[in-house]
């Protein structure tokens, strides 16, 4: 059997929590899963530590074990805003969901991509001081048997993928090559439904018509159906709505990283899908919002508050199931 290829962006090891110095928290909003090694080395412990692990272990109605949120945060988050499951146990076993974060791994048998979530602080200034930071998107042959899906389909999604990124490198600013790269994979998706997998029919369409993205509107409009945590961000959006976008340098460049990280992120989800639009559909929902918040926000001059911005909208709607598939939904019709 091959060795599965194991791909890290140079940026991945650079990460390290920030603990009570982190601008918001993994600890906060969102209900922790209990996976099966920790809750069996949970129900080993003695004492009133034990008895409190124990104790706040709940099933979902997904029926998932879980820590659910109190008052807006994880019970064991505490008044110093460290983790008390950390400071009794030791990191090795927290949860392998507070252990990993934010670090993702997509598993495609072959090889395995690992990267860094935008929905942290740190992670998103790391990725967003690296200009460079998905040049680890190379090509690469897939090959092999029992794969589960064909190896000439996931060549020709890498090979796409490249390609798509490489719009994002011109010197346009970042609207002209998000068209660019949307009238680029209407020829892809044709592809793909035809089950045309030829790579090098590839670089006779990189030349193609641009297309339009989707209408503002009907994207705000979208985001009104999304189930958004924070009632202020909600707001937030809502209001940006008028706002001019940004028109920056910075923030193009900004958003350049964006996409590439959606495409390293999403791309080859069409190997099961057979979709590749959806990725396109959710840059241009992600870049809209993102900018004309910023605008919103007048975070034009702080990269702080950019930071922020990019970083909610990804702790939103990226890491939530509900979000990601009324996305994938409603940007079906666009």
């Amino acid at each position: 059997m091959n060795e599965t290829k194991q791909i890290f962006p140079e940026f991945y090891n650079k990460f390290k929590c920030i603990a009570d110095k982190c601008p918001d928290s993994c600890c906060k909003d969102w209900d922790v899963v209990v996976d099966d090694d920790s809750a069996d080395f949970y129900n080993t412990l003695d004492g009133k530590f034990g008895d409190k692990l124990r104790r706040l272990m709940i099933t979902d109605s997904d029926g998932d074990r879980i820590f659910e949120v109190q008052n807006g945060k994880c019970p064991f988050w505490n008044d110093k805003m460290l983790c008390d499951i950390y400071i009794h146990c030791g990191e090795e076993h927290l949860c392998h969901t507070c252990r990993e974060f934010p670090r993702l791994a997509q598993d495609y048998t072959a090889f395995t991509e690992h990267m860094l979530s935008f929905a942290c602080p740190e992670a998103a200034r790391i990725m967003l001081t690296t200009p460079d930071c998905f040049d680890c998107i190379e090509l690469f042959e897939v090959y092999g048997d029992n794969l589960g899906y064909p190896t000439e389909m996931m060549n020709f999604l890498l090979a796409a993928r490249k390609a798509s990124c490489n719009f994002f490198d011109t010197d346009e600013d970042f609207q002209t090559q998000l068209c660019r790269c949307y009238g680029f994979n209407e020829r892809v998706q044709a592809k793909l439904d035809s089950e045309d997998f030829e790579i090098s029919a590839l670089q006779s369409i990189t030349n193609c018509t641009p297309l339009n993205m989707p209408e503002r509107d009907r994207i705000f409009e979208l985001h009104k159906k999304l189930d958004i945590m924070d009632k202020q961000f909600f707001d937030d959006i809502q209001k940006s709505k008028n706002s001019i976008p940004l028109k920056s340098e910075k923030l193009d460049n900004e958003l350049r990283i964006l996409a590439k990280y959606y495409f390293f992120r999403y791309y080859l989800t069409a190997i099961d899908s057979y979709d590749v639009i959806t990725t396109l559909n959710r840059i241009a929902c992600a870049s809209t919002v993102i900018s004309s918040l910023a605008a919103y926000k007048n975070a034009v001059d702080s990269f702080e508050n950019r930071i922020m911005i990019f970083q909610q909208y990804s702790k939103e709607i990226e890491h939530s199931y509900e979000n990601t598939d009324c996305l994938t939904r409603f940007t079906a019709s666009f």
